[in-house]
């Protein structure tokens, strides 16, 4: 999913120092903030989670041609089995949930709508229609199947292209801040350009201070520990034609950027089911309320802000099942 830069402000202040550690990948800056008296072990751990992320990238970036993910879409339509490594199958599974239960309205096999519409964001013009239905035919979730006995995958149509960009970030995320819980530094987090996985609290602190940055207001802290949160939103990436503003955030389902401007952000406990979240409700706005409800679960606290950009101005429309 695309963030908006900079969205998240983490400000730390207590006895025990926290160390900030930095690493550009997946087209944004990954931080990392460790609060530890161990320079040098934090430091070690960080470069630890780094050098997995590198691994991450190169499993799950559609950028490169030769990741495996890649790979992956260059056999689609042959009827081939492909055995996948461990992340790829999961980050997959995890995908297809979402869509399943979004009919769609998710969908990891956007890549050929991602092509058209980065080429139009390139050139700064609206795509051709024909364009447009062309990609569309090649993208359906259901022409997706992860075979679990044997970690393999199989792409159904011809010409498919997956585009995890709605997910890799959260996903990542929380894959780092498990690493650096399991290297020992539990008092961490990882933020993916706004998609934040968060450890336990600093020392003598009842959360980890974020900013969120809400449209036309005033920013308000909020202290959480444990949990992950994520946005998504179009304030800087988007298309003006004719009068009207297209979102670089595709809905599958029609094959247009949307064109109401939203900015959405999810608070759930895993960073990869609030990544996914955050570009869901970012296509359906509020009616995606209920579908999160249900993925999130029993067992996982939800909380969503949704700003909608409306003719008298932003609104705020909120969710919880706390």
């Amino acid at each position: 999913m695309s963030v908006l830069p900079l969205l998240w402000q983490v400000g730390v202040a207590q006895q025990v120092p926290s160390w900030e550690f930095a690493h550009q990948q997946m087209g944004t800056t990954f931080r990392i903030v460790i609060n530890a008296s161990d320079s040098t072990g934090a430091a070690k751990a960080a470069e630890s989670a780094f050098l997995w992320l590198d691994t991450l990238n190169a499993q799950l970036s559609d950028y490169l041609p030769e990741s495996e993910v890649s790979q992956l879409s260059l056999r689609s339509g042959n009827q081939e089995m492909r055995v996948v490594s461990a992340p790829l199958f999961e980050v997959i599974n995890r995908a297809q949930e979402v869509s399943y239960a979004s009919d769609g309205a998710f969908d990891i096999t956007i890549g050929p709508l991602s092509q058209v519409w980065r080429r139009a964001f390139r050139r700064a013009e609206f795509p051709e229609e024909d364009r447009i239905a062309e990609a569309q035919s090649r993208v359906d979730f259901r022409a997706l199947i992860p075979v679990p006995d044997s970690q393999a995958v199989k792409l159904l149509l011809p010409n498919m292209q997956l585009d995890l960009g709605g997910i890799a970030k959260g996903f990542a995320a929380e894959k780092m801040l498990d690493r650096l819980i399991l290297n020992g530094f539990p008092h961490s987090l990882v933020d993916a350009g706004g998609d934040i996985a968060l450890g336990y609290p600093p020392s003598g602190k009842p959360g980890w201070r974020v900013l969120p940055l809400w449209p036309d207001e005033e920013l308000q802290p909020i202290f959480l520990a444990n949990t992950a949160i994520a946005t998504s939103g179009d304030t800087y990436r988007y298309l003006e034609w004719e009068g009207q503003r297209y979102s670089h955030i595709i809905d599958p389902r029609s094959g247009f950027g949307i064109s109401r401007q939203r900015l959405v952000t999810v608070q759930t406990g895993s960073a990869t089911l609030a990544d996914a979240l955050a570009s869901l409700v970012s296509v359906m706005g509020g009616d995606a309320f209920p579908i999160a409800e249900r993925l999130a679960g029993d067992d996982q606290p939800l909380q969503i802000w949704l700003w909608e950009n409306t003719p008298k101005g932003w609104i705020l429309i909120e969710f919880s099942n706390l």
